[in-house]
């Protein structure tokens, strides 16, 4: 019994007969071969998945110490979210009664939040502009929390604000996306 190819080869045959006289190759034969390459094509993709890319693993790696100051950036924007909540309900024991510090307070903490996320983002994809922006926000944010009065849940914020700001000093190159010097020019000098 023949295959489908051969049957398709074999019908590419009569008909090349017939009109073999006016090209050399039959025209059977070449659609036959076309679709049976592109069947292929399409059941190794079926097979391999429809997004499966080789990924070379020199290639735009991210360390560790990236990945845990991307955490914390986003740990420390959840934080800013949740006390924005907590002013905005009013349920914040230690503030004052004015509603427009109050509101000020809310607004200021959601704004924070919202560009300590937006930090999160453009910082996992490596801008250069994000990078400036997010040392000097956790500065910020670390000197406002010593301002307030000192407790133990302000010693958590200002940890949580200072780990992100020296993890991104000391990878400042895959930030920037400079390659490092390689250690032994640095010893040299």
């Amino acid at each position: 019994m023949a295959t489908d190819r051969q049957t398709t080869h074999m019908m590419g045959g009569c008909l090349s007969s017939l009109v073999g006289r006016f090209y050399r190759q039959p025209i059977v034969s070449q659609v036959a071969t076309f679709k049976y390459k592109r069947y292929d094509k399409s059941l190794e993709r079926f097979v391999r998945g429809p997004l499966h890319i080789k990924r070379d693993s020199s290639v735009n790696t991210r360390p560790g110490s990236i990945s845990v100051c991307l955490a914390l950036i986003f740990l420390n924007a959840l934080i800013w979210l949740a006390f924005g909540i907590i002013v905005a309900a009013n349920v914040h024991p230690a503030l004052p009664d004015s509603p427009l510090i109050k509101t000020s307070m809310a607004f200021l903490a959601f704004v924070t939040a919202a560009i300590l996320l937006s930090l999160f983002y453009l910082l996992s994809k490596q801008n250069r502009s994000a990078y400036f922006i997010a040392l000097a926000i956790l500065a910020i944010v670390s000197v406002v929390t010593l301002f307030d009065n000192f407790g133990w849940v302000d010693f958590i914020v200002l940890v949580i604000g200072l780990i992100p700001l020296i993890l991104l000093i000391k990878d400042r190159a895959w930030y920037l996306g400079v390659k490092p010097e390689p250690e032994e020019n640095q010893r040299a000098t």
